[in-house]
């Protein structure tokens, strides 16, 4: 499954795409559009593209000279989100590529206009600055990767993939209360199995059988089906019943198992610790500031000890009036407890006590990627706790 998308701009069939040598298809985005209101569409023709951050192949020069902003009007642009929506198949981890190009007049310095992105529900971009990314330059095309992993319900086959761009909500963080992008790509990995196949479509209903005999082989066919229908009923009770039964001794199994620690677990099928209120508090010696060790537009990261001092945790604390809710809460819990790599930061345990949201990862004792690829003035907002999402600078 790919996506290749043209954002704001014309659709480049695969012979179009013939000076990158990759005859490519790159679609209009209004199928997937979903959140427009009185966004504009910028294009910039003659502005001369300078491919030093990415190859030249990574897209078609059309894609990086139109895009789609939010407009001009502050009050306006804080009141929705410029938002596109992909089907996908549940259940797999995807490859999201966000292609950006900064050429609009006016924006021209560091923080002229600095905006959030949202990708499944989940935050993969607090400050998104495109002129702090292209090294202060206009006309520089650039991408940036996500991998996010799509846990739909049980039984859900298919889910909506969102990207969603938010002006920020801080005059004092941004010039201009807008956002921009360029060209989306979405790639489906594999998932936790590494299997690429989709499950099966859902069956059609049956069309009801039509016959000219007499009544008493229409009496027969009636009393065949409802004898088949009966027995497919009661076998589909009893798997349910089964399941459901192995179900309930595996939690409760598995909540066994943490012994005198915090003994309950987050609602996924790996399992991870829940903290009380009174835990916490323990752990950061009642948020003390002394031990706030990154700071972020949704809320404040704690240095803490947890298990009697013995482990070092990093623990995110979020305002209560954060962008972030409880539903974006909620799914970060359910995906981080069943990613487990050595390139990200393990995700231990939350609390929810008294309205408070908090989540617990393990402690990155020599810092951030982010702290030591950008210096401070120029990166601004790294915290030291790790999306679910995994970043990179393509």
């Amino acid at each position: 499954m790919v996506y290749r998308v043209n954002v704001g701009g014309r659709f480049i069939s695969p012979t179009e795409d013939t000076y990158t040598g990759m005859f490519r298809t790159w679609s209009l985005d209004g199928t997937y559009l979903t959140k427009i209101q009185h966004s504009v569409l910028p294009i910039n023709t003659s502005i001369q593209l300078s491919f030093t951050m990415i190859p030249e192949y990574s897209a078609p020069q059309d894609v990086y000279q139109t895009a789609w902003t939010m407009g001009i009007n502050k009050v306006i642009n804080k009141s929705y989100n410029l938002t596109w929506e992909f089907p996908v198949d549940s259940q797999f981890i995807y490859l999201v590529r966000l292609h950006f190009c900064e050429f609009q007049t006016g924006i021209n310095e560091f923080g002229d206009r600095v905006f959030l992105i949202f990708i499944a529900d989940l935050t993969a971009e607090e400050e998104a600055d495109v002129m702090i990314w292209s090294g202060g330059k206009k006309g520089v095309p650039l991408y940036r990767d996500y991998a996010v992993m799509m846990v739909g319900n049980e039984g859900e086959k298919k889910m909506n993939l969102s990207i969603s761009l938010e002006a920020n909500p801080n005059d004092w963080k941004t010039k201009y209360s807008d956002a921009i992008l360029n060209g989306i790509e979405i790639f489906k990995l594999s998932d936790f199995n590494g299997n690429l196949a989709g499950t099966n479509p859902n069956r059609r209903p049956l069309i009801p059988l039509q016959s000219t005999k007499s009544n008493d082989n229409r009496t027969s066919i009636i009393a065949v089906v409802g004898g088949v229908v009966s027995s497919f009923i009661v076998l589909l009770i009893l798997g349910l019943l089964i399941f459901r039964f192995r179900r309930a001794k595996r939690v409760k199994e598995s909540g066994s198992s943490y012994g005198t620690k915090s003994t309950k677990t987050c609602r996924s099928t790996l399992s991870c610790r829940y903290f009380s209120l009174a835990e916490i508090k323990a752990a950061t010696k009642n948020f003390d500031e002394v031990s706030i060790i990154g700071v972020g537009g949704f809320g404040d990261v704690y240095r803490g000890f947890i298990d009697g001092g013995a482990t070092p945790v990093a623990i995110k604390r979020l305002k209560p009036g954060s962008q972030q809710g409880a539903h974006e809460f909620k799914t970060e819990i359910e995906i981080l407890s069943q990613l487990r790599h050595h390139h990200l930061v393990s995700l231990i345990g939350y609390c929810n006590d008294d309205n408070e949201m908090i989540l617990v990862y393990d402690y990155m004792a020599c810092g951030t990627l982010c702290g030591h690829l950008y210096i401070s003035h120029l990166f601004r907002g790294c915290n030291a706790s790790k999306s679910v999402l995994v970043q990179h600078v393509g």
